[in-house]
Parts: C-alpha cells; sequence; structure tokens
C-alpha cells in the first residue's frame, strides 16, 4: 500500500522491537492501531512512554547474575508503584521462575543495547539478557513482557532481528526471544526459510513508518 494522500510519510522513527514484533503478528484493526499509535507519538514527542517494565528487568537479570533470584523478584513486585505494575509483575515473576526451573542456571554475560536499521525504521532491541547454560551454550534472550501470549509465528521476525544485532556483534550466540510470563523461550526452527524472513521482515519495517 502507498502513502495516504495528505498523510507525510514519517522519518527517523525509532521503536521498540516488542511494537515491531506486535505489529507483524496482527491483523485487521488491531494492526492498524498500532500503527496509529505509533503516529500520534511521532508527531507529539509527548506521549512517548517510559519503560514500564525497567525495574523488573534489572530485578530478573541481577537475580540470574548473583543466584538471589527469588529474593529480587519478591521485592520487585512488593516496590511496585505504578498503576497495574504489581499485578504486571506478579506474573512477569511467576513466569520468569517458571523458565529458569525449566533450563536451571545460567551464567549472565556482558551484554550492550543495540539496534537495527532499515529504511526510516530504527528498532531498539532492549532488553537483551546474554546467558550461558550448564552446557555451554550462549544464547542472547530478547525479553517480551506482553500479557499476550507469543507466538512462533510473531516471535520469528523478532528472532530475525536479534540474529541480525547477534551477528554484527561479531558472537556466535543464539538468539532467542522469551515470553517472560509464559516461561518460554522461542527460537528459529532449522527449516525456517530466512530469506524469505528477511523479505518479510523488510517489508514490515516499511510498511510500518508509512
Amino acid at each position: 500500500t502507498g502513502v495516504t494522500e495528505g498523510v507525510r510519510a514519517m522519518t527517523g522513527v525509532r521503536v521498540s522491537l516488542t511494537t515491531f514484533a506486535d505489529f507483524t503478528g496482527a491483523r485487521g484493526p488491531e494492526r492498524a492501531r498500532i500503527a496509529a499509535r505509533l503516529r500520534e507519538m511521532y508527531e507529539d514527542r509527548s506521549r512517548r512512554g517510559w519503560n514500564y517494565y525497567r525495574e523488573f528487568d534489572a530485578a530478573f537479570v541481577g537475580g540470574l547474575r548473583d543466584g538471589d533470584l527469588d529474593a529480587r523478584l519478591d521485592r520487585v513486585v512488593t516496590e511496585a508503584v505504578l498503576p497495574g505494575q504489581a499485578r504486571h509483575f506478579a506474573e512477569l515473576a511467576e513466569g520468569a521462575r517458571t523458565l529458569v526451573s525449566r533450563i536451571g542456571a545460567v551464567r549472565v554475560l556482558p551484554c550492550s543495547p543495540r539496534t537495527w536499521t532499515h529504511g526510516e525504521l530504527t528498532l531498539s532491541v532492549s532488553p537483551q539478557v546474554a546467558v550461558e547454560l550448564r552446557d555451554g551454550t550462549q544464547e542472547v534472550w530478547f525479553l517480551y513482557h506482553k500479557e499476550r501470549r507469543l507466538e512462533q509465528g510473531t516471535a520469528d521476525a523478532a528472532l530475525f532481528v536479534l540474529g541480525e544485532v547477534i551477528r554484527e556483534s561479531g558472537t556466535s550466540a543464539v538468539p532467542r526471544v522469551v515470553d517472560v510470563r509464559a516461561g518460554r523461550r522461542f527460537g528459529l526452527g532449522r527449516n525456517r526459510n530466512r530469506s524469505r524472513l528477511s523479505t518479510f521482515v523488510t517489508e514490515e519495517a516499511d510498511e510500518l513508518v508509512r
């Protein structure tokens, strides 16, 4: 689809990888709403949100690193102050515990925030957590916090972007998108057509900023 007549195309747009993943997985009115919210924030910078989950992410990563995950998760739930935050943090904490119970202890590795750019769209690929599993496998996790359960099809676009970011950083870690509430981590299937996925991601990036 082309640019709607009378509507200025957006330039220099920066959004989260979560927003992009939601857009690629949305259909019909929901997809239009995501694009509309993005344009509202683009045209009125005062409408941009804050990092609602920052304190939870700090507790999760710190707990994995220092071995006191339960205590940190309990504390971040208790100390939540924003509307609805305590409930969201409690659900995320339950999922985080489920995830760790499934994979066991991990070693947290250094990991810096990065971005991915295509055309006028820049995606903030954060929060990321780099870990080493007990068998020595290194993974980079992108944390997905939303109530909506992540599906493989929605995770694939984010996995492609995360994989590109990892490749550009010069490491060989395995990209994973983690649905924190569900305690589940996603990876690209071995038979997934990367070329087709690459085309899909770039087309969606163009569509989001029209």
